[in-house]
């Protein structure tokens, strides 16, 4: 029985492995207010919402995705960055991406 049952988690992961399912990795929060959340990786593409501090976002493996350059400015730090994450707002259910330096 517990062969079977090994052998049939062993069957699942490779399926989710196969079919590319994204499987939560981790939560995180907005560093700054009015963070643009875009549907795609530009500051020039369609904003589709905002985020805040205290909302908490869910990140998924390998979501972080060379895009155009933005600059920012948070928790003491500025400078500019090409690094943007995909990511779920879980407060206000919009999805896309942003800037990977507005975050904690």
């Amino acid at each position: 029985m517990k062969l079977r049952h090994r052998a049939l988690g062993a069957l699942t992961v490779s399926l989710v492995a196969a079919v590319g399912l994204a499987i939560p990795a981790s939560s995180m929060t907005y560093a700054a207010s009015g963070v643009a959340i875009r549907n795609s990786t530009s500051t020039s593409s369609t904003v589709l919402g905002r985020g805040y501090p205290g909302q908490v976002v869910q990140v998924y493996n390998n979501p972080v995705k060379v895009g155009g350059t933005y600059s920012y400015s948070v928790n003491g730090k500025s400078g500019t960055s090409d690094k943007w994450l995909l990511h779920d707002n879980l407060s206000t259910g919009v999805s896309g991406y942003s800037g990977l330096m507005f975050f904690n």
